[in-house]
């Protein structure tokens, strides 16, 4: 417990090269997703921009995996 503590800092400073990496795609797709407006809390045109990035997202998964079959 102690000894992750102490190193906690050190990891993440370590693992941003990788993580930009890795998430870099995955933003840049996010990026070209047009959103519609949001609506009040709890409303169901916000939870469609949640699908739309989730298809979006999905979409592209899929165009990867088809390219490198």
């Amino acid at each position: 417990m102690k000894k992750g503590v102490n190193r906690f800092p050190q990891g993440v400073e370590m693992s941003e090269a990788y993580y930009r990496s890795q998430m870099g795609d995955v933003l840049g797709q996010i990026e070209t997703v047009s959103l519609a407006s949001r609506g009040p809390r709890g409303a169901a045109q916000n939870y469609n921009r949640v699908k739309d990035i989730g298809d979006k997202l999905h979409a592209w998964r899929l165009a990867k995996r088809a390219a490198g079959s």
